[in-house]
């Protein structure tokens, strides 16, 4: 990132993070901690957009998603 920004300094930078949706709550927030780390690390950085989308692991998991 630091190369990019130094590169383009004028350019948005835009971070997809994958959140990992699972049947089990233990297991959901195991994970879901690691895109909270990264979102806290990225969200004071200018110019850096960070989204989150979505993973489903399991069908039971993909039901729980409402658009």
């Amino acid at each position: 990132m630091e190369r990019l920004r130094a590169e383009h300094p004028n350019t948005f930078i835009h971070v997809i993070l994958s959140q990992i949706l699972m049947d089990n709550l233990v297991e959901q927030a195991l994970h879901q901690n690691t895109t909270v780390i990264f979102k806290l690390a990225l969200q004071h950085i200018p110019m850096v957009v960070v989204t989150d989308v979505a993973y489903p692991l399991t069908p039971r998991a993909s039901e729980a998603i409402v658009l």
